[in-house]
């Protein structure tokens, strides 16, 4: 952030209008002098300039640094009538300044929106115009799941957009921004009228859900401001749009995942019962006398050979004494 600042007080002496680009989207209206410069700088990006009002002589210069240096090396500089009618400052090293020779009225909208609009952002700084969003199409107006694209309209006036929205998922979702923090939403089968006041620029967001996209979004806008001197609409696409993964077929489905989990869990538990009853439980009466029994038997078994050894021997001893006499 330091870096940035330091960038920024590099032209600081030169311009007389500075603006930072913030969050959200913004107007801008000067009457400028001979020799004037405004100086736009970001600490977002991407962010966008939208030009609306400009004399054919108005002049852009686009700045650029390395991160390790403080010098600023201009890219280029030339009419801003031969430029499309919305820039892109790329990365936050990047800075616009725009230079009237004459005294002259300028206008253009600020643009960031971190975090949204993933598959792309439509501008227009027409007066009047209408558009069609649909799941049937392709290209930009089309609409798959889990769609997140923004519609920018930058003409400076008091202006009303008409909305309706067909769709059988009521989690498919327009967003109405009167701020980048102030928001309203339609969803499902819907219609709405929007006002936006002059200064108070409104934007959409289409944002789909991931079982069916909309069937149709049908937009009409029209706004009491002059015509511009270039206008135009134009949709920018980020450069990574996330794919989606396609699903890959199982053999089980979620309901027999439950019941093996279920039956799985009761097996493991009969067999800890079990266990555990085989383990503590104490032996009964019946089976500790049968117990005592079983050891009285043993004993009498290992007596006996001794007795019969005992009288073997004895016999052996009479029948010698006999035989001597």
């Amino acid at each position: 952030m330091s870096y940035l600042l330091l960038l920024y007080l590099v032209r600081a002496d030169q311009c007389a209008n500075r603006i930072i680009i913030k969050p959200g989207v913004k107007h801008f209206s000067f009457d400028t002098n001979e020799g004037d410069e405004i100086c736009i700088n970001t600490t977002l990006y991407p962010s966008f300039v939208v030009f609306s009002t400009f004399e054919k002589d108005t002049l852009l210069y686009k700045y650029t640094s390395m991160v390790q240096s403080s010098n600023l090396r201009e890219d280029f500089h030339t009419y801003l009538r031969f430029l499309p009618f919305y820039m892109v400052i790329p990365s936050p090293f990047s800075s616009f300044t725009v230079q009237t020779p004459s005294n002259t009225s300028l206008s253009f909208t600020t643009v960031s929106l971190p975090g949204m609009c993933a598959n792309g952002i439509l501008f227009t700084n027409k007066i009047s115009h209408e558009m069609v969003f649909s799941k049937f199409i392709s290209g930009f107006y089309g609409l798959k799941v889990f769609d997140d694209k923004c519609l920018i309209f930058t003409s400076q006036g008091h202006h009303n957009i008409s909305v309706d929205m067909i769709s059988d998922d009521f989690e498919d979702q327009l967003y109405i921004y009167r701020t980048f923090s102030n928001f309203s939403s339609i969803s499902g089968n819907s219609s709405s009228t929007i006002y936006g006041k002059k200064d108070r620029p409104v934007f959409l967001r289409i944002v789909a859900d991931d079982l069916s996209p909309p069937d149709y979004i049908n937009l009409t806008f029209q706004s009491d401001s002059p015509e511009p001197p270039k206008p135009g609409s134009s949709s920018y696409v980020f450069q990574y749009d996330p794919p989606i993964c396609d699903e890959i077929p199982v053999w089980y489905s979620e309901e027999i995942t439950v019941s093996m989990i279920i039956l799985l869990s009761f097996l493991v538990l009969l067999t800890g019962i079990l266990f555990s009853m085989k383990c503590v439980c104490p032996e009964s009466p019946s089976m500790q006398i049968n117990s005592a029994a079983d050891g009285a038997s043993i004993a009498s078994y290992n007596a006996t050979p001794l007795l019969s050894t005992f009288s073997i021997q004895s016999l052996y001893s009479i029948e010698a004494n006999n035989l001597i006499e």
